[in-house]
Protein backbone atom coordinates (compact mmCIF):
# COMPACT_ATOMS: atom_id res chain seq x y z
CA UNK A 1 0.00 0.00 0.00
CA UNK A 2 1.33 3.42 -1.18
CA UNK A 3 1.75 5.95 1.90
CA UNK A 4 -1.27 8.64 0.38
CA UNK A 5 -3.21 5.11 0.57
CA UNK A 6 -2.45 4.31 3.56
CA UNK A 7 -3.15 7.99 4.88
CA UNK A 8 -6.85 7.78 3.34
CA UNK A 9 -7.14 4.53 4.97
CA UNK A 10 -6.74 6.32 8.64
CA UNK A 11 -9.12 8.94 7.83
CA UNK A 12 -11.49 6.23 6.68
CA UNK A 13 -10.97 4.18 9.28
CA UNK A 14 -11.40 6.91 12.09
CA UNK A 15 -14.44 8.11 10.26
CA UNK A 16 -15.86 4.70 10.25
CA UNK A 17 -15.29 3.96 14.38
CA UNK A 18 -16.13 7.50 15.34
CA UNK A 19 -18.95 8.57 13.06
CA UNK A 20 -18.92 11.99 14.83
CA UNK A 21 -15.63 13.17 13.88
CA UNK A 22 -15.48 15.41 10.97
CA UNK A 23 -13.04 14.73 7.97
CA UNK A 24 -10.49 17.14 9.57
CA UNK A 25 -10.40 16.04 13.06
CA UNK A 26 -10.40 12.40 11.37
CA UNK A 27 -7.49 13.44 9.83
CA UNK A 28 -5.81 15.30 13.15
CA UNK A 29 -6.63 11.40 14.97
CA UNK A 30 -4.59 9.87 11.47
CA UNK A 31 -1.82 12.09 12.54
CA UNK A 32 -1.33 11.17 16.00
CA UNK A 33 -1.31 7.72 15.79
CA UNK A 34 1.36 7.83 12.94
CA UNK A 35 3.44 9.80 15.78
CA UNK A 36 2.28 6.84 18.12
CA UNK A 37 3.97 4.23 15.51
CA UNK A 38 6.73 6.21 15.03
CA UNK A 39 7.43 6.30 18.86
CA UNK A 40 6.87 2.44 18.62
CA UNK A 41 9.42 2.07 15.58
CA UNK A 42 12.09 3.77 17.64
CA UNK A 43 12.14 0.79 20.73
CA UNK A 44 13.09 -1.45 17.18
CA UNK A 45 16.59 -2.46 16.71
CA UNK A 46 18.49 -0.29 13.71
CA UNK A 47 18.87 -2.01 10.75
CA UNK A 48 17.42 -2.10 6.99
CA UNK A 49 14.16 -3.22 8.08
CA UNK A 50 13.46 -0.27 11.39
CA UNK A 51 15.10 2.37 7.86
CA UNK A 52 12.10 0.91 5.52
CA UNK A 53 9.56 0.95 8.31
CA UNK A 54 10.20 4.50 9.32
CA UNK A 55 10.38 6.25 6.19
CA UNK A 56 7.17 4.72 4.67
CA UNK A 57 5.60 6.44 8.35
CA UNK A 58 7.42 8.98 7.47
CA UNK A 59 6.19 9.71 4.00
CA UNK A 60 2.51 8.65 5.48
CA UNK A 61 2.75 11.69 7.77
CA UNK A 62 3.87 13.93 4.72
CA UNK A 63 0.54 12.74 2.83
CA UNK A 64 -1.39 13.23 5.69
CA UNK A 65 0.22 17.39 6.27
CA UNK A 66 -0.67 17.53 2.27
CA UNK A 67 -4.12 16.17 2.94
CA UNK A 68 -4.54 19.22 5.25
CA UNK A 69 -3.44 21.73 3.46
CA UNK A 70 -6.39 23.70 2.61
CA UNK A 71 -6.70 23.44 -1.22
CA UNK A 72 -9.38 21.12 -2.78
CA UNK A 73 -7.51 18.16 -3.82
CA UNK A 74 -8.45 14.80 -6.07
CA UNK A 75 -7.36 13.20 -3.24
CA UNK A 76 -9.37 14.62 -0.87
CA UNK A 77 -12.82 14.53 -2.40
CA UNK A 78 -11.96 10.59 -3.62
CA UNK A 79 -11.26 9.55 0.09
CA UNK A 80 -14.88 11.62 0.95
CA UNK A 81 -16.26 9.12 -1.50
CA UNK A 82 -14.61 6.76 0.04
CA UNK A 83 -15.70 7.38 3.53
CA UNK A 84 -19.96 8.16 2.19
CA UNK A 85 -20.17 4.80 0.42
CA UNK A 86 -18.50 2.70 3.13
CA UNK A 87 -20.86 4.67 6.22
CA UNK A 88 -23.74 3.65 3.56
CA UNK A 89 -23.04 0.45 3.24
CA UNK A 90 -22.03 -0.17 7.15
CA UNK A 91 -25.74 1.99 7.39
CA UNK A 92 -27.52 -0.54 4.80
CA UNK A 93 -25.73 -3.77 6.85
CA UNK A 94 -27.47 -2.62 10.02
CA UNK A 95 -30.62 -2.16 8.79
CA UNK A 96 -30.56 -5.68 7.43
CA UNK A 97 -29.57 -6.98 10.25
CA UNK A 98 -32.57 -5.26 12.45
CA UNK A 99 -35.14 -6.56 10.28
CA UNK A 100 -33.89 -10.17 10.04
CA UNK A 101 -32.87 -10.15 14.19
CA UNK A 102 -36.60 -8.91 14.16
CA UNK A 103 -38.31 -11.21 11.74
CA UNK A 104 -36.49 -14.12 13.76
CA UNK A 105 -37.28 -12.96 17.10
CA UNK A 106 -41.00 -12.90 15.78
CA UNK A 107 -41.15 -16.40 14.54
CA UNK A 108 -39.64 -17.45 18.00
CA UNK A 109 -42.50 -15.29 19.73
CA UNK A 110 -45.17 -17.87 17.85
Amino acid sequence: MTPREKASQLIVAFQLKCKSLEYEEAMQCALIAVDEVANILCDLPYGLDYINRRDYWEQVKKELEEMMEPRPNEALTKAAKTYKEKVNEEMEKDELFYWEEYYKNKEELK
